[in-house]
């Protein structure tokens, strides 16, 4: 991270850098209460180095800095959430980063006042309720360590999305925030993602939402679960906010629902979705491993970040996944794989 990995992702992807950053910090700040003492602090450094770097004109520069919150939701709701999550994180607070996280999310409160919906623009005249769901995320951690003052914020942008969810009681992918009117119904990425910071914005949204994800997303391929990018009964291609799909399938969505299965207290779902990245992840690196060969940071890093997430249940898991349509088409494949040797094997012997 501190060499080439955000230049390169952003040559990949229009929020790369600042998606780099942000996830590098996070994955620092879930796993810094289960590290060694004299790993803590470095731990802390780190995500404050990546916090300061998402600040960085050379972020910045890439979105408008004209919009409400300023320089657009996506950016405002991914600095403000890891800033909070900083502070959580840190034992020594000053007033100063108290002050600076207040002032974000105070930013991102007075944007929500002045807006006709609920689905900031995260650039001039296009919106994604996924980056204002961090958003919210964001306020919900201000009021869990300062003071509140964002409740009532909260419940009413939980009433106007209630208002605003596709056919299907989903939380739509994309908004159109001029016309106050849906662009692009629920998929399987943005549900994913969204399902990781519901849970600390409305218990009963996530709830619901997770549930409803769950129905029209979870399915598997040969065995193996994993998450469709468009709802069952409908298909469609990737696109830059889903990237490729595999038979419908999306890895990126497959990789987060694992850290949405944990944030909902789905064990079986999340160590699921994790074996699956397991076993179709390319893995190279030995103990320091990385995945797709380790060409694609971007999957590395939302990897390390739901995996450091500790998993909010309050039971432990009492059936392990079996896997058990998994290794019946494995046997089919290696039986159909050996069935030419087989044959050639038979007929030498007739031959002779």
């Amino acid at each position: 991270m501190h060499g080439d990995i955000p230049r390169n992702m952003q040559a990949l992807f229009p929020e790369g850098a600042p998606f780099a950053y942000a996830l590098y910090g996070l994955a620092w700040c879930e796993l810094q209460p289960r590290l060694q003492h004299e790993q803590q602090e470095q731990a802390l450094q780190e995500a404050r180095w990546a916090l300061e770097r998402l600040g960085d004109d050379a972020v910045t520069s890439r979105f408008p800095s004209d919009l409400e919150p300023a320089f657009g939701v996506f950016h405002a709701g991914w600095s403000a959430y890891l800033h909070g999550k900083l502070i959580e994180t840190s034992a020594a607070l000053n007033e100063e980063d108290l002050q600076l996280f207040a002032e974000r999310c105070a930013a991102i409160e007075e944007a929500l006042a002045q807006s006709a919906s609920p689905f900031l623009e995260s650039y001039g005249g296009q919106a994604w309720p996924a980056d204002v769901t961090v958003a919210m995320a964001a306020l919900a951690l201000h009021d869990r360590l300062l003071p509140a003052r964002h409740t009532e914020t909260l419940a009413a942008w939980v009433r106007e999305t209630r208002l605003r969810l596709d056919t299907q009681g989903m939380l739509p992918h994309a908004w159109d925030p001029l016309f106050d009117d849906l662009r692009t119904p629920a998929r399987g990425s943005s549900m994913a993602l969204m399902n990781v910071f519901l849970p600390d914005v409305d218990a009963a949204l996530a709830t619901e939402q997770y549930a409803l994800f769950q129905r029209h997303f979870y399915t598997e391929r040969f065995g193996l679960p994993a998450v469709r990018e468009h709802p069952h009964g409908t298909s469609g291609a990737g696109d830059i906010d889903s990237g490729p799909l595999i038979m419908g399938i999306c890895p990126a969505a497959t990789i987060v629902a694992a850290g949405a299965a944990r944030r909902n207290g789905d064990v079986l779902h999340a160590l699921e979705f994790a074996s699956t990245v397991d076993a179709w992840g390319f893995i190279t690196g030995g103990e320091r491993p990385r995945y797709l060969f380790g060409v694609l940071s971007i999957a590395d890093l939302f990897i390390a970040w739901c995996r450091a997430m500790p998993p909010n249940v309050s039971a432990e898991l009492h059936q392990a996944p079996r896997f058990l349509r998994f290794h019946g088409w494995s046997a089919l494949l290696l039986a159909l794989l050996a069935l030419p040797e087989l044959l050639l094997r038979r007929r030498a012997a007739r031959d002779q």
